[in-house]
């Protein structure tokens, strides 16, 4: 006998035909108790980060961070080089620290953007060529003209009914399982 294999529920989206409405969405599903929520939209929605509570206090840290790296290994390299091939032209010091400035700035510059581009990437979770979302119909329509809420399946007060009877109340034009 056949077994038929059910897919695991992502969560549950609806979609929106605005921002505002999206917005207004969010701010309903936190009301209610809701906290793990994805929101989807075409361009940048002012206020969504921090009704969504995004924050990454530690963000400017870790690029702080990132500078200070770069900016001493820039430093170290240049003062090693000087140490290893040793030129003593026009009466010059052996390790003329004053003329490391500009190196151990790129380098800090270097340094700062690359911990950038790791921490954008560890945050949006990019590369990512498959997502559970990406089943939903007219998902497509996220990247031109609608706006998505999803909820997911590992937030605490999720029950797929009730869930889907919530998302309903919000005035979504389309509310819809996501399966994995």
């Amino acid at each position: 006998m056949a077994t038929i294999e059910r897919t695991a529920i992502y969560g549950v989206s609806a979609e929106f035909e605005s921002g505002e409405e999206l917005l207004e969405a969010v701010e309903k599903a936190k009301a209610e108790g809701f906290r793990i929520i994805e929101a989807y939209t075409p361009y940048e929605v002012e206020g969504l980060s921090k009704a969504l509570d995004r924050k990454s206090p530690l963000m400017p840290w870790f690029v702080l961070g990132g500078l200070l790296a770069g900016a001493v290994t820039g430093f170290v390299i240049q003062y090693v080089t000087d140490l290893v091939y040793a030129l003593n032209l026009g009466g010059r010091a052996y390790i003329s620290w004053q003329s490391y400035g500009v190196l151990t700035y790129e380098f800090g510059i270097l340094g700062a953007g690359i911990m950038t581009l790791v921490l954008f990437l560890r945050k949006t979770g990019l590369p990512m060529p498959y997502h559970p979302v990406f089943n939903t119909t007219g998902f497509e329509k996220a990247s031109s003209s609608h706006f998505y809420l999803c909820i997911r399946n590992t937030d605490p007060k999720f029950n797929i009914d009730r869930t889907t009877e919530f998302m309903q109340t919000l005035g979504a034009s389309n509310v819809s399982e996501v399966r994995s």
